[in-house]
Order: C-alpha cells, then structure tokens, then sequence
C-alpha cells in the first residue's frame, strides 16, 4: 500500500484506490480509509478538498463559470500560494477516471486549481481547551460557544455577511446560535469529522468523541448532513431528539431524550440517568485525560442515578465513590475502581 500520509490533494485525486472509494466504496475500501483518517486526522483538508474534486467531474453542471475561474486564478498566481508548482502542474492528466471519460478541458483543470485554492489557503482561528477545563467563546456573530474539556474549536476569519458562518469542532462544545439581522446568508454549519449541523438560532450540543459523534437538540431547528457510506444522509431534527453515528459501525440512531441532562455539563455537573460506570469512566477519560480502570465488567454494567459536580477531578471521585461504594485508586495517569 502506497504511503498515503505524504500525498498531497492532487495526488489523491488521481490515485484509483482513493477515487474507488469515493465512487464505488466497498467494505474494504470504506475501512481503509476511515482507519487512515482516524489515525491521520491532520490530512483531513487534502481528504475533503480531493473528493469534492472527484465528485465536482461526476457531475457535468456543477462547473463554475468563465469568469469565477479566471477571477480566482489571477489571485492564485498573484499571491504566495501554499500549493507547490509540482501540484499545479504536474497533475498526471493520462490517468482517467475508468468509470467514465472526461474531456480535456481547462475549465475543469481551473475547477480543480480553484478547489486546492480554496482548502489550502482558507484561514481559521484555533481555539483549545485542556483537560479538565472549559471555555466560553464569544463568536463574531454575537453567538455563545460552551467549549468542553479536551475540545478544540476552529472558526473561520472571514464572518462577513456575504459568507455561511462555519465553524470546525473536535470534541463537545454548547452552542447558543444567534439570527443573523440581515437579509443575507443566515447560514451557521458546524463541522464534524462526519456530521455537518446546518441551523438557524437555536441552542444544540455537539459531541464528537473517537468514532461516535452524537448531537442533541434543544430548541429551534437544525439540519444534519451526515456522511454516510459516501453519500450525504439529510436528517432534520426538532427540540428534545438526539442522533448518534457512528463512523466504525456506519449507523445513524434518531431517539427522544432530555436535553438539560445532555447538556449539564455546562453548568460544570453530571446528570447521571440509570447511566452505567463504563459510561462514566469514559466521560472522565475524555473530560480529565486520565485513563479508568474498572475491575470487572459486572461493575462497569452497574447503573447510577443522580448529579455529580464535575469542577475538578477529586469532585467527581468522591462523588461516584459515595453512589457505589467504590474503593478508588490514583497512579500516575491512571484511576483503578474496584468494589
């Protein structure tokens, strides 16, 4: 297998293996490169900037015009573009897609030009925050992002009112989305690794942990455009429903649930409804970066009912420590439970 981590966009594109994966999946190829992309997540804007390529030749009327093209090549060629001369020019042109022929055509080659430009030079603002803290931010638009422990939020520079308002999410964050006063584009669209939140004011949770991404809603309306099996699953959600993917099994789960109890910690509290200890432990993991050890799986499946406050870690100890009776133990980076 060819060394993927050193490919740049144009070089996904013209390989088949990628190009089978976004054409024609099967299970071997889906596996491939969800594990690659997990383990290689800093390759994810070569990744999405090569299939909207491929996908961009699949459909004849989805070409920008002569004049787009031409208006965004003079400021490929007139800034310092991060795109080397080698992916510019040397896109092997002899290798075509099998499944269907495609003309020679340079307003095709200027699509492709446009897209690198696009994904290679889009600027962003990068917010972070370690274990166990978390962080309000303040958006240009007026809206409120709760970002949870372990939890990294990029937004976009350029908020003016001509563009969709984005933001990119690895993590949990709470989001309290304001309406845009004017009559421009309204759009608000966080981005996951596989789920993309279309809203309009409203309040929703997004979480995003290993392979499992679960969003709940709490007031007004959000679309998801879930990327599944190659394909985009438009779902649309009301107050009080969650829907889960998952990116290992590829199933989407759409379920009634109480937001407030999703929600809680960003009042720095746990509301532990009938919730098993694995489900706990994980949380601690991904809250405090410290690694729980349970000592039998009969304990991991006991069930806890209540709050738990969760400012600091020793909080959250002595809390489940009380419900169960647990005898816990701390070294290093590592928690042991035991009855």
């Amino acid at each position: 297998m060819e060394n993927f981590m050193r490919y740049s966009i144009s070089e996904f594109v013209m390989n088949e293996y990628f190009q089978q994966w976004i054409l024609q999946p099967t299970v071997d190829t889906n596996n491939f490169w969800q594990n690659f992309m997990l383990e290689n997540p800093h390759k994810e804007r070569e990744i999405k900037a090569a299939k909207e390529i491929i996908l961009r030749f699949r459909e004849d009327n989805d070409s920008p015009t002569t004049d787009q093209v031409n208006s965004v090549w003079n400021k490929i060629k007139s800034q310092n573009s991060k795109i080397s001369q080698d992916n510019l020019v040397k896109i092997p042109l002899k290798k075509r897609f099998k499944w269907m022929s495609f003309a020679a055509s340079i307003l095709l080659v200027m699509s492709i030009l446009c897209t690198i430009y696009y994904y290679t030079n889009i600027r962003k603002e990068t917010y972070h925050v370690a274990f166990g803290e978390n962080r309000d931010i303040t958006l240009p638009d007026g809206s409120i992002v709760k970002l949870n422990a372990n939890s990294t939020l990029k937004i976009s520079i350029d908020w003016s009112e001509k563009n969709t308002r984005e933001v990119w999410l690895n993590g949990e964050a709470f989001f309290t989305v304001t309406k845009k006063p004017n009559k421009g584009n309204a759009k608000f669209i966080v981005h996951t690794s596989k789920v993309d939140v279309e809203v309009l004011g409203t309040e929703f949770n997004v979480s995003e942990r290993d392979t499992n991404t679960n969003v709940t809603l709490n007031s007004g309306k959000i679309r998801l455009n879930v990327h599944h099996n190659d394909d985009i699953q438009t779902i649309m959600m009301n107050p009080g429903e969650q829907v889960s993917f998952s990116s290992k099994s590829l199933r989407i789960n759409k379920k009634e649930v109480k937001p407030e109890v999703v929600s809680a910690w960003v009042s720095n509290r746990w509301m532990l409804e009938s919730t098993p200890l694995q489900e706990i432990a994980t949380k601690i993991e991904n809250t405090f970066g410290f690694e729980v050890v349970i000592s039998d799986i009969q304990l991991a499946n006991e069930r806890m009912t209540g709050v738990i406050m969760t400012n600091n870690l020793d909080e959250v100890l002595e809390g489940i420590s009380t419900i169960y009776s647990l005898k816990i133990k701390r070294e290093d980076k590592k928690i042991f439970l035991d009855k």
